[in-house]
């Protein structure tokens, strides 16, 4: 049915799509139990079904899908394992902010004059431009 990177999909008739994420897992599943009934399952029980970026945004496309089905009437998540979720991925987290900090900084620093700053400046400079 469907395929999208980290991602696998099943129908009741027992079609299987599924497509490989950088950690080589299946972060979620797409399970058709009806034309009625969509099942979004949350695949990383060895994170506790911690959700990355990539997920957010295959659950968003699955919404999307969702919304436009006139015969949906319900879908549901669920996570794989003991836990349902425990949410954001932090590691996952931390590195989005550390890129979004280096790229909000980086146009700043450009555009001082880096020739009047004493060492310690010059030091804090180089490392935000080192992002």
């Amino acid at each position: 049915m469907f395929s999208t990177k980290g991602v696998e999909s099943k129908s009741k008739s027992g079609e299987t799509t599924s497509g490989k994420s950088e950690s080589n897992s299946e972060d979620i599943q797409l399970i058709k139990k009806s034309p009625l009934h969509w099942e979004i399952v949350l695949n990383r029980p060895e994170k506790y079904n911690a959700i990355t970026r990539p997920m957010y945004e295959r659950i968003i496309q699955i919404l999307d899908q969702a919304a436009q089905d006139k015969q949906l009437v319900l879908l549901s998540m669920t996570g794989k394992g003991k836990f349902y979720s425990s949410g954001t991925d932090l590691a996952d987290f931390a590195k989005m902010a550390v890129r979004f900090i280096c790229n909000l900084f980086k146009p700043i620093f450009k555009n001082l004059d880096y020739l009047k700053w004493n060492s310690k400046q010059r030091l804090f400079n180089l490392s935000l431009l080192l992002c």
